[in-house]
């Protein structure tokens, strides 16, 4: 029984070892490609401006699904590219589908909408969860990612060792 205990507990330990190594490697190759991470079609970002409070607070992390733009609708909060590296997330006010789709939008904090309709092309997704507070958090974890996967495989490798160091002495013991 104790063996199979720890074969268990070493299959959980190397599958989420490998995940972690899998996350971050997808992670940095969407940074060097100068593109959004995704993970399963979700995209994370942290809120910046108080333009949709109080539905969103500076320091939220909303979490948008990757969205075909003719699924969204009026009243949805959706998250669009603006320029090369600026995201804007407001809601949607209006539909337009002259000859192309756009989409009038406006913060829920601002007084009127959004100057320019954003573009189909342009659209990232629809918010479908926020995390109060966590936007800090995990910009924290990005800009010190590398230092921070350092300190785990470190951890993780010294927990292994201990463990089997500890077995050893207890088969001595013995």
């Amino acid at each position: 029984m104790k063996k199979i205990v720890n074969h268990i507990g070493n299959v959980l330990f190397y599958g989420f070892l490998i995940a972690c190594i899998c996350i971050s490697l997808s992670v940095f190759q969407a940074m060097r490609q100068g593109v959004q991470p995704s993970f399963l079609g979700y995209k994370f970002f942290v809120v910046l401006t108080g333009s949709m409070s109080p539905t969103f607070d500076v320091g939220d992390l909303v979490v948008v699904k990757e969205t075909e733009p003719e699924a969204i609708s009026v009243g949805d909060v959706i998250t669009y590219s603006v320029g090369n590296d600026n995201v804007v997330t407001h809601r949607v006010k209006d539909i337009m589908n002259d000859d192309t789709l756009q989409f009038v939008t406006q913060g829920d904090a601002n007084n009127v909408e959004d100057m320019n309709p954003v573009h189909h092309e342009d659209l990232v997704g629809k918010v479908v969860y926020q995390f109060a507070g966590m936007g800090a958090k995990v910009q924290f974890i990005q800009e010190n990612i590398i230092i921070i996967v350092g300190l785990f495989i470190t951890m993780m490798a010294s927990s292994y060792f201990f463990v089997h160091q500890l077995k050893k002495v207890t088969k001595k013991v013995e």
